[in-house]
């Protein structure tokens, strides 16, 4: 036969950890195998394509069009969901192939295997050209994961990952598993250890880590993991392959600094997981004021060794650093206590980002600090109203930008600003996708960016690809973790929300946040004595904020205590004579209640107040009681959120193995 050239959509797939089950279990290989090939022939004919053949324990087929590619994927995906026997990974790219004797060739199809390769257990994994051709269907949706260089490929292939929810069940583990398998291209910069006699400049240790993760976070291709989870080990004597396992990295850094006066001493190794070999390590004893040429060393001394050892195609990106050291200082003073993430330090990081502004009126970082600080005395913290500081944080970002218009997390603040105090839907996502373009490996933009998704959009299966990739960043955050939990809410899948949290506290039993959720999941199950032990157990643990009053209040309401609800109500309006509380809280009371009248007065006053937290009454289910009321619809109008009037509710799938709660 000749040959035969066409345009095809082509989909590798393998089945996670199979070389390691068939040395361990043979006969048990050899039945996944034969389910495997099952599942796929089944699939590949229901979407007309054409199975070619079996490489090892992959496939190769090949389909006419982008879509029935990667619905046939979701279908396998799917299937192996359900049987919870194996997991696979998926890859699919479209391009021009050779047909020689039923066996295809070409580049396309080298691209296919490479992207396949490159993703997660359970996920499927695209090529922009396939993006292209699905993006605008109803029934796909799919998240850019990264730009990446393949191996034998000439050029950077654009990654993004289908978002079916499918790859494991939540709660449970799949049979093939490779554990402790790291990436190349990951790193995590431990928190540098503080050798001064001073215990003091603790600050400047962190600072000088901090730096570094930022550093790094803008090279393409290198997969950086995030503060929160990175220094989750300070303190601690784990074990460095432990700590690789847990933040699913390949190489970490670590580093210690003595200083002195105008005198540093800063070690720093760059160390192999796996076997914990030493890539590189240097001292170096300098001047204060060369810091920031320290800086810079490291992270080019980095790079090299990440070219060398795992030929990792990175560029330093050109840091711009303060006109003086005093600014620096104070910098790293601001980030040290806004880091500590409690209400009572804001103040004191937003007066040293305003004293190192002074030293330096053109330090771009710290006014994107500053603007960071400000977003988090409202929607983080809910100790100021909105009108008293999204202003604030929109000048400050904006003159950030005005000195570096690079920086990413400007733009995060400029879309929380867009999204909580203009309640306008066009610029916020296209501050978050700036945010997102200039920097992958933004924490804050993916996790912010589900805000929208789920309030903005009522697109539940974006906000669950988004968590995915937050994750990915930041496994050991919390805060992901819980957003995952409430993604199950608002598809009303209560069950899993509470087999979901019951699962994370199990692990984190002194979490106030905890038992928070796990009262709004047992709530909207009307299980109400549930809710409210739950909401008792976060009150013991002092969590009393405004927001756990109202939501607490909510269900006593509705569990029939109208006494203690009542009670809770008239906390909420002493506590308002005092100092800032929230209209929309006091609302959700009167809604738990039945008085409806009342509860629209107050929900019309978090309008008028430009209350961030009115943008939670849009999707969430504690509210699908109001849809029909026409206050509601008028009130969705103004607030330029009538697109979620009408919306649909598809069920929603599991979350992949990476977003088990206790990875």
């Amino acid at each position: 036969m000749g040959e035969q050239r066409k345009l095809a959509a082509i989909m590798f797939t393998d089945i996670v950890g199979y070389s390691a089950l068939m040395s361990k279990d043979e006969k048990k290989a050899l039945k996944v195998l034969e389910k495997n090939r099952d599942i796929h022939k089944s699939a590949i004919q229901q979407f007309t394509g054409e199975f070619i053949k079996e490489i090892g324990d992959g496939t190769l087929s090949i389909f006419q069009t982008s879509s029935d590619a990667v619905n046939c994927a979701k279908a396998i995906q799917e299937v192996c969901c359900r049987e919870s026997m194996f997991s696979v990974r998926i890859g699919i790219h479209i391009s021009e192939i050779v047909v020689i004797e039923n066996d295809v060739f070409g580049n396309g199809v080298n691209i296919a295997s490479r992207i396949e390769a490159a993703g997660e257990p359970g996920g499927i994994y695209v090529s922009e050209r396939v993006y292209e051709d699905i993006k605008n269907k109803t029934d796909i949706n799919a998240v850019f994961i990264e730009e990446k260089i393949l191996k034998n490929i000439s050029h950077p292939v654009k990654i993004y990952s289908i978002s079916t929810g499918q790859q494991e069940i939540i709660l449970s583990e799949p049979v093939i598993k490779e554990p402790g398998k790291t990436k190349e291209n990951s790193i995590a910069v431990l928190p540098f250890i503080n050798m001064s006699a001073d215990p003091e400049q603790e600050y400047f240790c962190e600072g000088m880590a901090e730096e570094l993760i930022n550093a790094l976070t803008k090279i393409k291709n290198l997969n950086v993991v995030a503060r929160t989870s990175s220094f989750a080990f300070k303190g601690e004597k784990t074990d460095i392959r432990e700590i690789g396992r847990k933040l699913n990295v390949g190489i970490l850094v670590e580093g210690s600094i003595r200083k002195a006066g105008s005198r540093l001493r800063i070690t720093t190794q760059l160390i192999k997981v796996e076997d914990g070999y030493h890539l590189w390590s240097e001292r170096y004893d300098r001047n204060l004021e060369d810091v920031f040429a320290i800086q810079e060393e490291i992270t080019a001394k980095i790079i090299d060794r990440l070219k060398a050892t795992f030929n990792v195609q990175v560029k330093l990106h050109k840091e711009r650093y303060p006109d003086n050291l005093a600014a620096y200082d104070l910098f790293l003073r601001g980030r040290f206590y806004i880091n500590k993430f409690l209400p009572e330090h804001l103040d004191k990081a937003i007066e040293y980002y305003k004293k190192a502004i002074e030293e330096d009126p053109r330090y771009s970082l710290a006014y994107t600090s500053l603007a960071e600080a400000y977003t988090l005395l409202s929607i983080g913290f809910d100790v100021l109203p909105t009108k008293d500081t999204m202003p604030k944080a929109r000048e400050a970002a904006l003159k950030s930008l005005e000195f570096d218009p690079t920086l990413a997390e400007a733009y995060v603040s400029l879309g929380l600003v867009a999204m909580f105090y203009d309640l306008d839907r066009k610029s916020t996502i296209k501050y978050f996708r700036k945010a997102m373009e200039l920097n992958p490996n933004s924490t804050s933009a993916h996790q912010w960016i589900e805000f929208y998704w789920s309030f903005m959009e009522g697109k539940f299966d974006e906000s669950m690809a988004t968590l995915q990739r937050a994750q990915e960043l930041d496994p050991l955050n919390l805060l992901i973790k819980i957003r995952i939990g409430y993604v199950y809410i608002y598809k009303r899948d209560f069950d899993s929300a509470i087999k979901y949290f019951e699962k994370l506290l199990e692990n984190q039993k002194n979490f106030p946040m905890g038992h928070h959720c796990l009262m709004d999941a047992y709530g909207q199950k009307k299980m109400y004595k549930e809710a409210i032990a739950e909401g008792e157990k976060m009150f013991e643990s002092g969590a009393q904020a405004v927001a756990n009053i109202g939501v607490l209040g909510f269900y006593y309401a509705l569990a029939g205590q109208k006494d203690k609800a009542n009670k809770f109500l008239a906390d909420l309006k002493e506590r308002s004579k005092k100092g800032y509380v929230s209209s929309f809280w006091v609302g959700g009371i009167y809604h738990g209640l039945g008085e409806i009248d009342s509860a629209f007065e107050w929900f019309e006053k978090a309008y008028n107040d430009r209350d961030g937290n009115l943008i939670l009454i849009t999707t969430p289910p504690p509210f699908d009681s109001l849809r029909s009321d026409l206050r509601f619809k008028k009130l969705m109008i103004k607030m330029g959120l009538e697109n979620l009037l009408v919306w649909r509710l598809a069920p929603i799938s599991p979350p992949p193995a990476a977003l088990h709660p206790l990875r």
